[in-house]
């Protein structure tokens, strides 16, 4: 597994933006918005880390509280409490640490505490998928490629939701741990594909399952019917939506098939 220092962006001392502790809010979201970042380190003169600015802080320390971005501080609302790792870390325990924190940037400092490059969830799942690139194509080739090129071309035309910021940090985030843990998947570059007994996938990802008989499947929507809100599918099902129709409820159709109307005279 790869360490800090191995990451690309670590070996070719790629520039990053940083702000001091005096710059105003609305400079620093400008800036976060035309770069498509999600956080910013916060400097004093020599370089040695203060702070941190996400779009978490600016919306919930700022734009919640209804202060003026123009006369709002770095210093101000800044996350001063900073998770670091060095170029030591390994690129495995920095993804851990990101998903168990909650965060999508992290400083890499020296001993002094001195910031030597800001990277992202991005920066580390390149030099993850770099190290296991070879052993996933070949499982996926073997076991998957055939029906992933039928599914992949449905979806192509939605490609540019992997331009949606929060989209692709989940997307990312999803990748990196499946490969982490060197599970079997597929992805083409906007969407994950991924063999799964569960009912529900996380953002940026596709579960699947293959069936053998059409009674299998209506077993399976009996056994869970308490957690399927709906059934698209071409084939009668006796319940399904046809393909296109799931966001398109008629008057009588009731989330969950709960009766709104019924509940509402009752009480």
């Amino acid at each position: 597994m790869p360490s800090i220092k191995d990451i690309k962006k670590i070996k070719s001392n790629e520039e990053f933006i940083s702000f001091r502790a005096e710059s105003i809010i609305s400079e620093i979201a400008d800036s976060m918005y035309l770069k498509n970042i999600g956080a910013v380190p916060i400097l004093d003169e020599d370089k040695t880390l203060l702070g941190v600015v996400s779009e978490r802080d600016i919306v919930r320390k700022c734009v919640k509280n209804g202060r003026d971005p123009d006369l709002v501080s770095a210093l101000d609302i800044m996350t001063t409490e900073i998770i670091t790792v060095d170029l030591n870390t390994s690129a495995e325990i920095a993804i851990k640490i990101m998903g168990e924190k909650n965060i999508r940037h992290l400083p890499v400092v020296d001993k002094d505490n001195k910031l030597i490059n800001f990277i992202s969830h991005r920066d580390l799942i390149s030099s993850v998928r770099s190290s296991t690139r070879l052993n996933i194509i070949l499982i996926t080739f073997i076991c998957m490629i055939i029906p992933s090129i039928l599914l992949f071309n449905a979806f192509f035309k939605h490609k540019e939701i992997i331009n949606h910021n929060k989209y692709v940090n989940n997307f990312d985030y999803n990748k990196a741990v499946y490969l982490m843990s060197k599970e079997k998947f597929i992805e083409n570059g906007f969407l994950i594909l991924k063999e799964e007994t569960k009912l529900g996938s996380p953002i940026g990802c596709l579960f699947y399952e293959f069936y053998d008989d059409k009674k299998d499947i209506i077993k399976l929507m009996q056994n869970n019917s308490d957690s399927i809100q709906c059934v698209a599918s071409n084939m009668d099902l006796k319940t399904n939506i046809q393909f296109g129709q799931t966001q398109c409820p008629t008057i009588g159709d009731y989330a969950d098939n709960n009766d709104t109307i019924k509940f509402l005279l009752k009480i």
